[in-house]
C-alpha cells in the first residue's frame, strides 16, 4: 500500500462521523421541507424554453452543493491535524508533504462524492419522467468530480493559513453560506439581477450546478460553454499547488518535534544513558549482598 493510500485510509478512519451527517442536513432540509412552500409561491421556471418545477430545479442543484460541502471537509482535517500536533508526527514518518496534502484532497473528494450520491438518490422522486442521456450523465459526473477537487484544494490551502480555531470556523462557515446562496443552486442564473448575476458568475459552484443541471435535466444557460471551460481549468490552477504551500505553513505554538539524530548531543539524553548503563552494576551488587554466605 502506498503512502498516499495509507494516509487516505487514516483520514477516513479518524474523521468525525457527525460531519458526514451534518453535510446532508441543509440539502435534505431544502429538498423536503423548504421546496414545497417555495414551489407554491414560485411559478414553474423557464429554462431553455422548457417549464421546470422548482423541486426538480432544486434537486439537481443540491447535488453539486453537497459535493462542495463535503469537499470543504479537507480543510477541517488539515487544521485538526495541525492543532493536535499530528501534522509534524506524520511527517516524521516515511511520508512527503505532497503525499500528506494530496491525502487531504482525496479524502475530502471521496466524502463529497458520497454526499452527492446520497442526495441524488433522495432526489430521484423529483426527477421521475426524465431519462438522462449517457452524455448527460458523463457531463454531470465530470462537473461533480472537478468541483470536488477544486473545493477540496481551496479548503486545504485556506486551512493551512489559519492558526486560530475561531477564525478558521468563522471563515469556513461564512464561505459555505456565501458560496451556496450566491450561486445558481437555489435560483436560476439568467433570472438574477445584473450585478448579482456577475457575482454569481465568479462563483465556481455556479459552474458545477449549471453543468449538473444540464446533464440531469438537459437544461442549459446562456453561459454554459464558458462555465464548462472555467470549471475544467480551475482545479489545475487552484489545488495544483497545495503541496507547495505546506512547507511554509506556520504551525501552532508547541514543543518542537525532534528527530532521532537530534538527540545524540542532548546532555539530558547522555545522563539517562549513563544512568541506565550504571544500573546493572548496582543490581549485581544488590544480588551479591542478598546471597547467603
Amino acid at each position: 500500500m502506498s503512502g498516499l493510500a495509507r494516509l487516505v485510509q487514516r483520514d477516513l478512519r479518524v474523521m468525525n462521523r457527525s460531519l458526514l451527517v451534518i453535510q446532508l442536513v441543509l440539502p435534505l432540509f431544502l429538498l423536503f421541507v423548504a421546496s414545497f412552500p417555495f414551489a407554491a409561491l414560485i411559478e414553474p421556471l423557464r429554462l431553455g424554453g422548457e417549464a421546470v418545477t422548482y423541486q426538480r430545479f432544486l434537486a439537481s442543484g443540491l447535488i453539486a452543493q453537497t459535493t462542495m460541502t463535503g469537499a470543504l471537509i479537507g480543510g477541517t482535517l488539515l487544521f485538526t491535524d495541525r492543532r493536535h500536533g499530528m501534522f509534524e508526527q506524520i511527517l516524521v514518518g516515511p511520508y512527503r508533504r505532497g503525499e500528506y496534502a494530496a491525502s487531504k484532497v482525496v479524502s475530502s473528494v471521496l466524502v463529497g462524492l458520497g454526499g452527492a450520491a446520497i442526495v441524488a438518490v433522495f432526489g430521484l422522486p423529483f426527477t421521475f419522467g426524465i431519462a438522462p442521456t449517457a452524455i448527460g450523465v458523463v457531463v454531470a459526473f465530470a462537473a461533480v468530480l472537478a468541483s470536488a477537487f477544486l473545493f477540496a484544494g481551496v479548503s486545504v490551502v485556506l486551512a493551512s493559513r489559519f492558526r486560530s480555531l475561531e477564525a478558521f470556523e468563522g471563515t469556513f462557515n461564512l464561505l459555505l453560506i456565501l458560496l451556496t446562496f450566491v450561486s445558481s443552486a437555489l435560483y436560476p442564473l439568467d433570472a438574477a439581477p445584473g450585478v448579482l448575476r456577475w457575482i454569481m458568475l465568479l462563483n465556481p459552484l455556479t459552474y458545477a450546478v449549471d453543468l449538473v443541471r444540464f446533464g440531469v435535466l438537459g437544461l442549459g444557460t446562456s453561459t454554459l460553454a464558458w462555465e464548462a471551460v472555467a470549471l475544467a481549468e480551475a482545479p489545475r490552477q487552484g489545488p495544483g499547488g497545495v503541496g507547495a504551500t505546506l512547507p511554509d505553513t506556520p504551525t501552532p505554538p508547541g514543543p518542537p518535534v525532534r528527530r532521532r539524530g537530534d538527540l545524540e548531543g542532548d546532555p539530558m539524553v547522555q545522563k539517562l544513558v549513563q544512568l541506565f548503563e550504571a544500573r546493572p552494576v548496582h543490581l549485581e551488587v544488590e544480588e551479591e549482598r542478598d546471597t547467603p554466605e
